[in-house]
């Protein structure tokens, strides 16, 4: 065989091995209004727990218990209060549980209490034990992820472990993934994230590219001024993994326009406009189209 062609061969299957081609998802369209749904749809059970301390809302949707196979799914939400998040999740159409932590203001309030690493696992204890106690049986084996503005801090924390790592099957950022800032040299201007905030990403990102995980970032152009922004970060990142935004042509006008996107495998970063609060806050509006958005068939 021709040596030149062997080698192709073998440079073609490592490159479809590191990147899975996969459709690329229809992208949520954002804007200022809260989606709103009736209260008379919201179906299910809530619940509030606590695991030493560390309060959280466990909501079971109507239909969580009719799994036909032997394990569960979870999804676990990080910085949004209950009365948003489980609407959300309901929009989602999703039957698994909800669980939802609405800790305080900055990441320190989701990083402290999760640097416990057997705490996430007490955490689905103790949901396993509330649907025990409704004759469901089944374990939880998978685990899905989102979390908005400072409740990354939990996320960074959990997929530090090799525990956790293999049960969170997808992860939804939403406008959330920040990290430190790089002391500047005098009379420098440029902003270098720190590298140990971004480096602890990198092994979920090449897996969704696998097609192994899923991933999703969504962010905006605001820039804050003592510490990276969610741009930043996701420019770094997608160094460490050798992709980068393309610009969305021709130039979207609408005020919350999607301008920029990358999409490499089950691995997705959407770039929107938009630096206030209102901006900030349509992401996680939105939550449930974006969950839409990756489980459409």
């Amino acid at each position: 065989m021709n040596l030149f062609l062997v080698i192709g061969t073998l440079f073609a299957a490592t490159a479809q091995s590191a990147q899975v081609a996969i459709a690329m998802p229809s992208v949520p369209r954002l804007d200022e209004l809260v989606p709103t749904l009736p209260a008379n749809d919201i179906r299910g059970e809530q619940l509030n727990l606590n695991d030493r301390e560390v309060k959280f809302t466990l909501f079971l949707p109507t239909g969580w218990n009719q799994t036909s196979n032997s394990n569960a799914a979870i999804t676990a939400h990080f910085h949004t209060v209950p009365s948003s998040a489980i609407p959300s999740h309901v929009r989602r159409h999703s039957r698994d549980a909800l669980v939802v932590f609405a800790l305080g203001s900055g990441s320190s309030a989701y990083r402290v209490p999760f640097e416990d690493t057997k705490r996430f696992a007490r955490v689905i204890s103790l949901v396993e034990q509330e649907m025990r106690q409704r004759g469901f049986t089944n374990r939880v084996t998978a685990v899905d992820v989102s979390s908005f503005s400072a409740g990354y801090g939990a996320v960074r924390e959990l997929i530090r472990s090799p525990h956790y790592f293999p049960m969170i099957r997808r992860i939804v950022l939403l406008d959330s993934i920040y990290g430190g800032l790089l002391p500047q040299g005098t009379g420098s201007t440029t902003r270098v994230v720190d590298p140990a905030h971004i480096d602890i990403w990198v092994p979920f990102a090449k897996a969704a590219m696998r097609g192994e995980k899923t991933f999703v970032i969504t962010l905006s152009h605001i820039e804050p001024a003592t510490f990276a922004s969610t741009l930043e970060c996701a420019n770094a990142l997608l160094d460490r993994v050798a992709l980068k935004l393309e610009p969305i042509s021709p130039v979207p006008t609408h005020s919350l326009a999607l301008v920029a996107r990358v999409d490499a495998g089950n691995f997705h970063v959407w770039s929107y406009v938009g630096t206030n609060a209102a901006a900030h806050m349509a992401h996680v509006h939105h939550m449930a189209d974006v969950w839409k958005s990756i489980e459409a068939p």
